[in-house]
């Protein structure tokens, strides 16, 4: 009995002694699961490497050539090597985040003004109107406040200007920060007319719901309009006296120039303002209140052809969906303008 005893005695010892050396190694270093999800990598020292020096692992950095110095998100990755509205600018050079897919933008991640649109300079919101021809949806696009005001009223526009351009022109005086001497080369007849730019006081009174007129109204001598930098827009007659083919050759770096009472004036396409809002965007109204837009439509450079002879055409427009009826500048004589409002006029003061 005593034999039998002490052989279970060691049959239960072995068993315990070989259990315990099934978890003993004498190697230190730990084999990882075929199928682990951890595939950080290591080195020899056993620490998780970061090749960019940015704090994130590399198994982690979504990013991992981030510029040294730069601040990075959980990702790894920092503003420069980001571009969260996914419109081709980084978001570190991005100034108009959040920009809606598909839009064209510049350098700066800001939409680029293209067919029948601009963007607002001013921080005046646009009035929402149900009605077709309500001027008011576009009296936001005037700028330039330190030169014009407009009030939106119950059936007018009221617009005051100095107008005084926002742009660079050889007709300002020489102290004023916008003066810059031009000349054009290759024109032999070009030449600076005597006139200095002046600040004016107009008052524009125009309708805010236009309609055709019945009787049309020729466009006067002198103020026909207001573009939205507040300069007045001329129609296609000179000064008594003068030809306005010859007057041409007087036009400043952005085609305008003064009157002798220093009124300055665009006869024909104000490129300040279509190199900087847009070849097809809105210019501003003429009195009888229709609006006036670039040269180009739909991706066409329009021609005289292409208008009646107020030199526009009624369709729909971005900012007119049910259709209005609009002036178009062109390169052709008469620019703006046939001669007669489209329709009734409001009036200018001064």
């Amino acid at each position: 009995m005593k034999h039998v005893k002490l052989l279970l005695f060691l049959s239960i010892l072995s068993l315990i002694v070989l259990f315990n050396s099934c978890g003993d190694s004498d190697d230190p270093a730990v084999d990882t699961p075929a199928n682990s999800t951890d595939d950080t990598t290591i080195d020899d020292s056993n620490i998780a490497l970061d090749s960019d020096n940015d704090g994130i692992a590399d198994s982690d950095d979504t990013c991992v050539d981030t510029p040294s110095g730069e601040t990075v998100d959980s990702s790894g990755c920092s503003d420069s090597q980001k571009d969260t509205d996914g419109d081709g600018v980084s978001d570190d050079l991005d100034n108009c985040e959040g920009t809606t897919e598909g839009t064209d933008v510049g350098e700066d991640g800001c939409a680029l003004i293209s067919d029948d649109s601009t963007t607002d300079d001013s921080d005046t919101e646009c009035i929402a109107s149900t009605a077709t021809n309500d001027i008011a949806v576009i009296a936001c696009k005037y700028y330039n406040d330190d030169a014009l005001t407009v009030v939106v009223g119950e059936t007018t526009i009221t617009i005051t200007s100095t107008n005084e351009p926002d742009h660079k022109s050889m007709y300002y005086a020489p102290s004023n920060l916008l003066y810059e001497e031009y000349s054009e080369p290759d024109n032999e007849d070009f030449y600076k007319n005597p006139n200095t730019i002046a600040a004016m006081n107009y008052t524009f009174t125009i309708p805010r719901f236009p309609e055709a007129a019945i009787n049309s109204e020729a466009t006067p001598f002198g103020p026909m309009g207001v573009s939205i930098n507040s300069v007045v827009f001329y129609n296609q007659v000179a000064a008594p006296g003068d030809d306005i083919l010859e007057e041409l050759n007087t036009f400043d770096q952005y085609e305008g120039h003064p009157t002798n009472t220093g009124s300055y004036h665009y006869h024909i396409e104000p490129t300040w303002l279509t190199e900087t809002k847009g070849d097809s965007t809105f210019l501003g109204l003429l009195l009888d209140g229709f609006p006036v837009y670039g040269p180009v439509e739909s991706g066409v450079t329009l021609t005289n052809d292409d208008l009646d002879d107020y030199h526009g055409h009624s369709h729909p427009t971005t900012h007119f969906p049910e259709g209005i009826y609009h002036y178009h500048i062109t390169a052709e004589l008469p620019w703006i303008n046939g001669g007669e409002f489209y329709g009734t006029p409001g009036t200018v003061t001064q």
